[in-house]
């Protein structure tokens, strides 16, 4: 008898651990163009090809579900934005039970237009006319890029499917990949790439003019985040992702204790650093497609790492027409704007080129604001602000690999907050050059 009720207590165990956890998921909705938060972003939950509404989100954007350790598909729609499935692959908690915070990056759809790509869920009822149907060389360039970063996409394929004859014809992404079109048509594509959702779109060619003209196509990226939630020291003052690449990445701070950063799948060294910017924490990650949640709890004493066989070389100044030296170059910017003046692209476009004949070399490219308005609004401005100094270096053809970026808001100001003019110079971006 005493053997069984031993048997028993021992499987109750078991079934309670077994049980899924409570995870809950607090975070914020912003247009990826405009920065703004969207209201009325619905979030479901997917089993066996049913949804179930969780929450939605409120006149500023934010939003707050409970979800069970369990869950594996995150749906997210929202009419007039592209719709985002995501997966919920990781979770572990070390600590108490915590909230996890997220940003969830929207992306506005294509409209139906003339000559221009746009998403077949736009498509309204169209007709090319008969008169229009005059053989010709209709020449199109098709540059493929990430929505959010705008980072060019070039390993996947771009198929079309022709209206009128009815054939298919598929090309391998390149640089810019170029296609010629016999006659007036509504052109059917799809685009294919490792990492993204697939664009299924349409293209209406009813402009004979002969002239080459190029087309964007921006790729929804299936969204990969690492999500981290830490207890155990207040002094925490950032967190830093290493891949074995050397590419970093800074988690950007999204609550208290509270860091979160998109991603690309694989490993990582993760750092953990006191304001004092000694380690107090490291570990090795492996993030997976989908969302990643993880709750650390962190010491208060410096810890070390194994030391790794890397050649320390000194800083080397950039010199070249329209750009001094590169130390830390500065990219300043009005109060709530991420459009950088005119009068900068010359610096941009002279490290641009710089970079272009040292491909050895990396820069960190980090935003910057000042203390005016919302903390968490600041920290998504600084983050457009560094995406756009990024993206126009991309658009130069600087490779993305040279490039890391990160938005603190105002948590690092220049000048203290105290006058017009020392909060327009903390309202920046800040160039440097990596060893």
């Amino acid at each position: 008898m005493k053997q069984f009720l031993l048997l028993l207590l021992s499987l109750a165990a078991c079934d309670v651990n077994a049980l899924p956890q409570r995870l809950r998921i607090i975070g914020q909705t912003n247009d990826v163009r405009s920065g703004a938060s969207v209201a009325g972003v619905s979030f479901y939950i997917e089993k066996e090809n049913r949804r179930t509404l969780l929450s939605s989100t409120n006149e500023q954007g934010r939003f707050s579900l409970d979800l069970l350790s369990d869950a594996t598909k995150l749906i997210i729609e929202k009419k007039g934005y592209r719709l985002i499935s995501t997966g919920i692959t990781t979770y572990r908690n070390k600590g108490n039970k915590v909230d996890f915070f997220v940003k969830i990056p929207l992306i506005p759809l294509d409209a139906q237009a003339n000559d221009t790509p746009y998403m077949q869920s736009q498509q309204t009822q169209y007709t090319v006319e008969n008169e229009q149907r005059k053989k010709t060389a209709i020449v199109r360039k098709f540059f493929v890029s990430d929505a959010i970063s705008g980072s060019p996409v070039r390993n996947g394929t771009l198929c079309f499917e022709f209206t009128r004859n009815a054939k298919r014809e598929c090309k391998q992404l390149s640089e810019e990949t170029v296609m010629s079109f016999g006659e007036s048509d509504i052109v059917g594509f799809t685009v294919s790439a490792e990492g993204y959702q697939e664009y299924t779109g349409n293209l209406i060619l009813d402009k004979i003019d002969e002239k080459a003209g190029t087309y964007d196509i921006k790729l929804t990226p299936e969204i990969t985040m690492l999500s981290l939630n830490i207890s155990g020291n207040s002094m925490v003052a950032s967190c830093k992702l290493t891949a074995d690449s050397g590419n970093e990445i800074v988690l950007s701070p999204l609550d208290k204790m509270a860091y979160s950063a998109l991603v690309h799948a694989g490993n990582y060294r993760l750092t953990v650093f006191d304001r004092k910017m000694a380690l107090i924490h490291s570990e090795q990650v492996s993030v997976v497609k989908g969302l990643n949640f993880i709750g650390l709890v962190v010491g208060n004493r410096p810890v070390s790492v194994p030391e790794t066989t890397v050649k320390k070389t000194e800083t080397e100044s950039v010199k070249a027409k329209g750009l001094d030296s590169l130390e830390t170059l500065t990219i300043y910017f009005n109060q709530s704007d991420y459009t950088f003046k005119s009068d900068e692209k010359a610096k941009l476009d002279a490290l641009a080129a710089w970079l272009k004949q040292h491909l050895n070399k990396k820069v960190r490219v980090v935003g910057h604001t000042d203390n005016v308005g919302s903390s968490k609004l600041n920290i998504t401005l600084s983050e457009f602000r560094a995406k756009v100094i990024r993206h126009y270096l991309l658009s130069r053809k600087v490779s993305e690999n040279q490039i890391l970026w990160a938005g603190v808001g105002g948590k690092y100001p220049a000048r203290k907050n105290d006058t017009e003019e020392n909060k327009r110079l903390n309202r920046r971006v800040e160039i440097s050059m990596l060893p």
